[in-house]
């Protein structure tokens, strides 16, 4: 059993560690997947600035060819597009690449400073669309190419910038791959092997238990054979015993009689020993007889029919008995008090077999010293609070105590006075078969319940017997 379960650990451990790994390589695989899209995204979105520093350069150098083509030649078609047209088309390049810029920003370049540059070179070029000779001066040739080359210094730098961040990307995102695509494949590997080893660990649990079933099967099977021999030679046990006990009651029975008719006919014609030894006769066969009715009662109680239990009030039971026993009470002069009893599901003649062998077992061993006190009374108790069996412990059960002030007798036969044919008294002393208290530890083992005593010598004896309320009740299917 111990083995079992070690190997269902071990199992279980197996498909959690490859549970964790898919987990863990199943995570990984999403931080490389969202580190691949950021990067596409980012490399996408440095390449639109680039294009969009691209379009802002042309747009520039377009408005200022077209400048110099007017200057040179006076040609107002050398202002198509016009020069509004162009200074809005630069601004709305600027502002599409403006985070960009205030986010990887290039040192002393800004946004506002890229605007006051392309502000300034539109304002160039309207004085130059104003006074187209102002651009044959060299003064004015020369601040024209120096604005031009600042704002190229500037675009430069930006473009510069962004490809400088993109590779510091891709460098990233290189190392995190080199980092993370091994530790993918590693703990992918370790999940697979520990799941092969997992499933091949169940696969072998699995043939030892279906080898184990089959073997229960077998083993059942065997046991069923078992019990259906052992139920046939039961029933053989019983016929036979009910049949020896006929025949031995039989000559018992005629020995008895004959020996009264004799003691009664011709006892004036025997002297005193033949009157004795007939009286041992008589007495040997009273008791045999006494014997054989015990041991064929106590066999009958080996097999117990379901069909046998009804609901039975013990007050009933116990005045049946006492009827039973009405004239030894009175010889013995015995006070018996009993206690309003529960109503219980039983056997009904096992029940008053219990209750009278109790009563007659209290009766027998009364003490010459004191008049016979006997007392019944009971209380019920949950199962899971019964300590001397093992109960079911979710019934109710009664604990039915008869107490007497008899002889009693000591703690350390406690046990033994329930074992068949064990006596702890001669039979010069009292008479007994030494089976009654056997019949009513059967009778209880008969219920599921339960019979203990507890003695004192010379000062009396306490039976109790815990029987269950209903399991045997239909309705309650707690058997």
């Amino acid at each position: 059993m111990f083995n079992l379960l070690n190997t269902l650990f071990k199992i279980r451990i197996g498909f959690s560690i490859s549970i964790f790994l898919l987990v863990v390589t199943s995570v990984l695989s999403f931080i490389i997947c969202i580190s691949f899209f950021r990067k596409v995204t980012m490399v996408n979105r440095s390449q639109e600035v680039i294009s969009h520093i691209q379009d802002l350069r042309l747009c520039l150098k377009e408005t200022e060819s077209n400048i110099r083509a007017y200057a040179l030649s006076k040609n107002t078609v050398f202002l198509i597009p016009t020069l509004d047209n162009q200074h809005q088309k630069a601004f709305s390049l600027l502002r599409q690449i403006t985070p960009d810029i205030n986010r990887n920003g290039v040192d002393d370049i800004s946004v506002e400073l890229l605007e006051i540059k392309i502000n300034g070179r539109f304002k160039f070029w309207e004085n130059i669309i104003k006074d187209p000779a102002c651009f044959q001066q060299p003064a004015c040739f020369m601040e024209s190419n120096k604005q031009m080359n600042a704002l190229e210094l500037d675009f430069s730098s930006i473009i510069y910038t962004q490809k400088k961040i993109l590779q510091e990307r891709n460098r990233k995102y290189i190392n995190n791959a080199e980092v993370l695509i091994p530790i993918i494949l590693i703990t992918s590997l370790m999940g697979i092997i520990i799941s092969v080893f997992a499933y091949l660990g169940l696969q072998n649990e699995i043939k030892s238990k279906q080898e184990a079933l089959s073997k229960l099967s077998l083993l059942k099977a065997e046991l069923e054979s078992k019990i259906q021999e052992l139920n046939h030679t039961n029933d053989e046990l019983d016929q036979f015993a009910y049949v020896a006990s006929h025949d031995l009651q039989e000559p018992l029975r005629k020995i008895i009689s004959f020996s009264e008719v004799l003691l009664k006919k011709h006892g004036g014609k025997l002297d005193n020993d033949g009157r004795v030894y007939l009286d041992i006769i008589s007495n040997a066969s009273i008791r045999m007889r006494k014997f054989i009715e015990d041991l064929l009662n106590y066999s009958r109680l080996s097999q117990v029919d379901s069909s046998l239990f009804e609901e039975i009030n013990l007050n009933t039971i116990v005045k049946s008995v006492l009827k039973d026993l009405e004239f030894i009470i009175i010889e013995k002069n015995a006070q018996i008090t009993v206690s309003s009893l529960p109503t219980i599901w039983g056997i009904k003649f096992q029940l008053h077999q219990l209750f009278l062998n109790l009563l007659s077992n209290s009766l027998k061993y009364s003490s010459p010293e004191r008049s016979l006190e006997i007392s019944i009374q009971y209380q019920p108790i949950l199962g899971n609070l019964i300590t001397d069996f093992k109960p079911h412990t979710a019934a109710v059960y009664y604990q039915i105590e008869i107490k007497d002030n008899g002889i009693g007798f000591d703690d350390q036969n406690e046990k033994e006075i329930f074992m068949i044919f064990n006596r702890l008294h001669g039979r010069n002393e009292y008479t007994g078969t030494g089976i009654g208290l056997a019949i009513c530890k059967r009778i209880a083992d008969n219920h599921k319940g339960f019979i203990k005593a507890k003695g004192i010598a010379k000062s009396g004896a306490i039976f109790t017997v815990f029987l269950p309320e209903n399991l045997f009740n239909p309705a309650t299917q707690m058997i």
